[in-house]
């Protein structure tokens, strides 16, 4: 079950200079942004929030796996996280701008809600087209099985003939 408010920082709480913020994902997080794609997913988040006057610098270490289908073999496949990020977090005027990376918000407002960039961060690792890195770790029936499907498939196009084509192939001849 999710809880959003895991990833919901009271900016006010926080102390001048460095504080440690530590976050678990997993597949609760990507079920509530409706992600279908993923299998499973175990990651730890690691924050150094460091917070000044007017700004707050989030760095964070995301390390673990996500869990996917191969596009290739349909076969569950892990792809490891490893990566560091970071997001500034602005106190003013809210203006048109949206980046990733950089967010403005009102100083009356007294929350910071990471679940969003979070997850994006970590969507973000997943290929648009996920495969096993070697084709030998996928499934081999599979493969065979595609494999005879497609041959199957290309010598049916062979075989049949557009009538189109077969009436303007007549007409050539005939001339």
């Amino acid at each position: 079950m999710f809880d959003k408010s895991v990833y919901i920082i009271e900016h006010s709480k926080l102390a001048k200079g460095h504080n440690e913020l530590e976050f678990k994902a997993d597949k609760s997080l990507f079920d509530e942004f409706e992600c279908e794609d993923v299998l499973n997913v175990t990651a730890d988040v690691k924050a150094d929030a460091v917070k000044s006057e007017r700004l707050i610098e989030f760095k964070f270490v995301f390390s673990g796996v996500i869990e996917t289908q191969c596009s290739r073999c349909l076969s569950p496949m892990a792809i490891p996280i490893n990566k560091k990020t970071s997001l500034y977090v602005k106190f003013g005027e809210q203006n048109d701008m949206t980046d990733i990376s950089e967010w403005i918000i009102k100083e009356s407002e007294n929350i910071i809600d990471l679940s969003n960039y979070i997850y994006e961060e970590l969507r973000i690792e997943i290929p648009i087209a996920p495969v096993h890195k070697h084709k030998n770790e996928c499934n081999q029936q599979m493969i065979e099985k595609l494999s005879a499907v497609n041959e199957e498939n290309l010598k049916a196009k062979e075989s049949e003939t557009d009538p189109r084509w077969a009436k303007l192939a007549e007409l050539k001849n005939s001339l």
